[in-house]
């Protein structure tokens, strides 16, 4: 009798350990940041929390995942997806990290300009036209995928005095205010994340744009140091075709404003770079 409630004990305890390992397996730690009409939960309601989040959150939560939301700056988020730290990244370019896995479907599409104060004369004309500028840049933006040159241009005059690096928490929307107070003249980012940004503040008609270095896709960033890694692309790329083919994720993209280009795996360069 007693060596039959030891085994009884025994299986319950193995159950109980199953139970909880599933549960934690069914976790998935999302990093995000300020990166609004995408990734908007600092300063958004629960019904607007951005595209990317609520694209994420029909998915994983549908497959039965309870998300944690960790919110970071760009290069911190980064590197705490390559890191382990937190199981993927939202958008990602495919240049910024070689150590994180991608998505096969895209999460976003991105249309990188160059934006100014509405009076400035200046426009972008290739690399060569900005050494008598100053531009402002935000810290983990990798714009390689479209201009080598500009990225190099970045990477090269930090110290110079031409080029100005913000991070932290709102870092595009402090570029955009650096360019507005013309502390610089030029930031360069992606369309729908300046126009939402100057909708929201009643700016449309205090900044212009003044040339592009093109567009191309964003991806979702998988640690490749989780052990989740090949069941969450597998769940993302999943769900995010079913969104597209029911009809789902051009209704949640409408909502923002923005033009639904999500899939959209061609990268249109520049004609200067």
């Amino acid at each position: 009798m007693k060596q039959a409630s030891i085994r009884f004990l025994f299986v319950l305890l193995q159950l109980c350990f199953v139970s909880v390992t599933y549960g934690q397996n069914k976790t998935v730690k999302i990093v995000t940041f300020d990166f609004c009409p995408w990734q908007c939960i600092r300063k958004s309601t629960s019904k607007d929390p951005g595209i990317a989040i609520e694209v994420a959150k029909i998915i994983f939560e549908s497959e039965g995942y309870k998300i944690d939301f960790v919110e970071a700056p760009y290069a911190r988020a980064i590197k705490g997806v390559e890191d382990g730290e937190y199981d993927l990244l939202l958008n990602l370019n495919a240049l910024t990290s070689s150590k994180v896995a991608l998505s096969a479907e895209p999460s976003a599409y991105l249309e990188m300009n160059f934006y100014t104060s509405k009076n400035e004369k200046w426009t972008y004309k290739g690399v060569s036209s900005l050494k008598d500028i100053k531009v402002v840049s935000v810290r983990g933006y990798n714009y390689s995928p479209l201009s080598v040159a500009y990225q190099n241009y970045l990477m090269e005059n930090e110290k110079s005095g031409r080029v100005v690096i913000v991070s932290g928490d709102n870092a595009s929307e402090r570029a955009l205010q650096m360019v507005l107070n013309k502390r610089v003249t030029t930031f360069n980012e992606d369309a729908s994340v300046f126009e939402y940004f100057v909708f929201k503040n009643h700016l449309s008609k205090a900044f212009k744009m003044v040339g592009t270095l093109g567009g191309g896709p964003l991806y979702v960033g998988f640690s490749k140091k989780s052990n989740k890694v090949a069941v969450l692309k597998e769940v993302f790329d999943q769900g995010i075709r079913k969104l597209r083919k029911s009809g789902k994720l051009a209704e949640i993209v409408s909502r923002y404003g923005v033009s639904n280009r999500i899939g959209e795996r061609k990268t249109i360069k520049s004609k200067w770079d």
